[in-house]
């Protein structure tokens, strides 16, 4: 993970790394705040990852959100083809 605070002007202060990834037609890309649970996983949870984007989202804030903290959750499937 990669700390960020985001806001007017602080990217322009800092150095961001970028890392660049692979992911096959179908694969699901998961991303989330400090707000859930820092062992949060879906690994095994094949039936949860077979859900559109949106159901996957609400069963991570309600299953691994803090009850102390706001959570932000963004998931996105990529295209199993490339037709518009």
């Amino acid at each position: 993970s990669t700390p960020l605070i985001l806001g007017t002007g602080v990217l322009s202060r800092r150095k961001l790394r970028v890392e660049a990834e692979t992911a096959e037609p179908g694969s699901v890309l998961i991303m989330f705040t400090d707000g859930l649970k820092s062992r949060t996983s879906l690994k095994g949870k094949l039936d949860v990852l077979r859900q559109p984007a949106i159901a996957i989202a609400q069963h991570l804030i309600e299953n691994d959100s803090r009850p102390d903290d706001d959570a932000l959750v963004m998931v996105a499937r990529f295209r199993n083809d490339l037709s518009p």
